[in-house]
């Protein structure tokens, strides 16, 4: 059996979810739940990833695997699932750029809720908002009809962290002056293993 180790609404881990939703694997991986926070480490997730990072994946040998896109990658490639399609380095840049989205919301997240008030750098809070909006209006814009099209791994980060920004910071309100991002983010939410891991 499988071990996924998450902590709270991570949008790392969800991708991995999805992944194992579409892969048929859900219901055969047992999920162990962790502490994962900048301030405390958990032993159990120490133990499994020296770097104090979730999500961890146990595969049925006891061996680890961890960072999302390590994890995606090995069940894309034991599943045969085709989300990393060979040698499409544009879908990879994609995939790349909602990844870093990902990094940038949860830095967000972490200065508001991890560091005192009084000590909150407002400056970083918007320096990383200005390239998450980038990255949107590059996906808006000239990357629109790229992700209109199969569903794969740029698909599923870019959902996954269009979700995550619907869930920490939906006062942005990034649908604004994105009705096609929008309109995108509506149809492929309706995709089964993003129905069942919507943040909570």
């Amino acid at each position: 059996m499988l071990k996924l180790y998450k902590a709270g609404p991570s949008p790392f881990v969800r991708k991995v979810e999805v992944f194992l939703h579409e892969s048929g694997l859900a219901e055969n991986t047992q999920i162990v739940s962790v502490k994962s926070n900048p301030l405390d480490g958990d032993p159990i997730l120490l133990a499994a990833n020296p770097a104090g990072k979730i999500p961890v994946l146990e595969i049925e040998t006891g061996q680890f695997f961890f960072d999302s896109e390590v994890i995606c990658r090995y069940l894309d490639d034991r599943e045969n699932l085709g989300f990393y399609p060979t040698h499409d380095w544009h879908q990879l840049k994609l995939s790349s750029s909602a990844n870093a989205m990902i990094a940038a919301v949860i830095s967000m997240t972490y200065e508001k809720r991890f560091r005192p008030e009084n000590y909150q750098f407002d400056s970083w809070i918007e320096g990383q908002w200005v390239k998450v909006a980038s990255i949107l209006d590059a996906f808006e814009g000239p990357w629109a009809q790229d992700i209109d099209g199969p569903f794969d791994s740029a698909a599923i980060n870019l959902a996954c962290a269009l979700g995550f920004i619907d869930f920490r910071h939906a006062e942005r309100r990034w649908r604004d002056n994105r009705p096609t991002l929008a309109s995108w983010f509506i149809n492929i939410s309706t995709r089964p293993s993003l129905v069942v891991t919507v943040p909570k």
